[in-house]
């Protein structure tokens, strides 16, 4: 079994995150509350309308995006790990 890069695999989930949060933003910012209501039905019928926020400033965007960036860094290295690790077990 291939032994995935950590490196590699970290920075693809990062970024692949990194554009799916900007998807989001863009897509509440052209059509609003329904897509709010949309995404809402991830949560299993939490009604997310009654805490999400249509209008965000352009530093909670930021600070959203390096966040996601950051988490899904390490989500990814952690990914290749676990990975290596079990591959290595075969």
């Amino acid at each position: 079994m291939a032994k995935l890069n950590l490196t590699i695999t970290a920075l693809a989930l990062a970024v692949t995150s990194a554009i799916a949060y900007v998807a989001c933003v863009l897509l509440i910012a052209v059509f609003g509350q329904p897509v709010v209501s949309l995404f809402g039905t991830i949560f299993h019928g939490i009604d997310i309308t009654k805490i999400a926020t249509t209008g965000t400033s352009l530093t909670d965007i930021a600070t959203g995006f390096v966040v996601i960036f950051v988490l899904a860094l390490f989500a990814g290295a952690l990914f290749a790990k676990v990975y290596n690790w079990f591959a290595k077990g075969k």
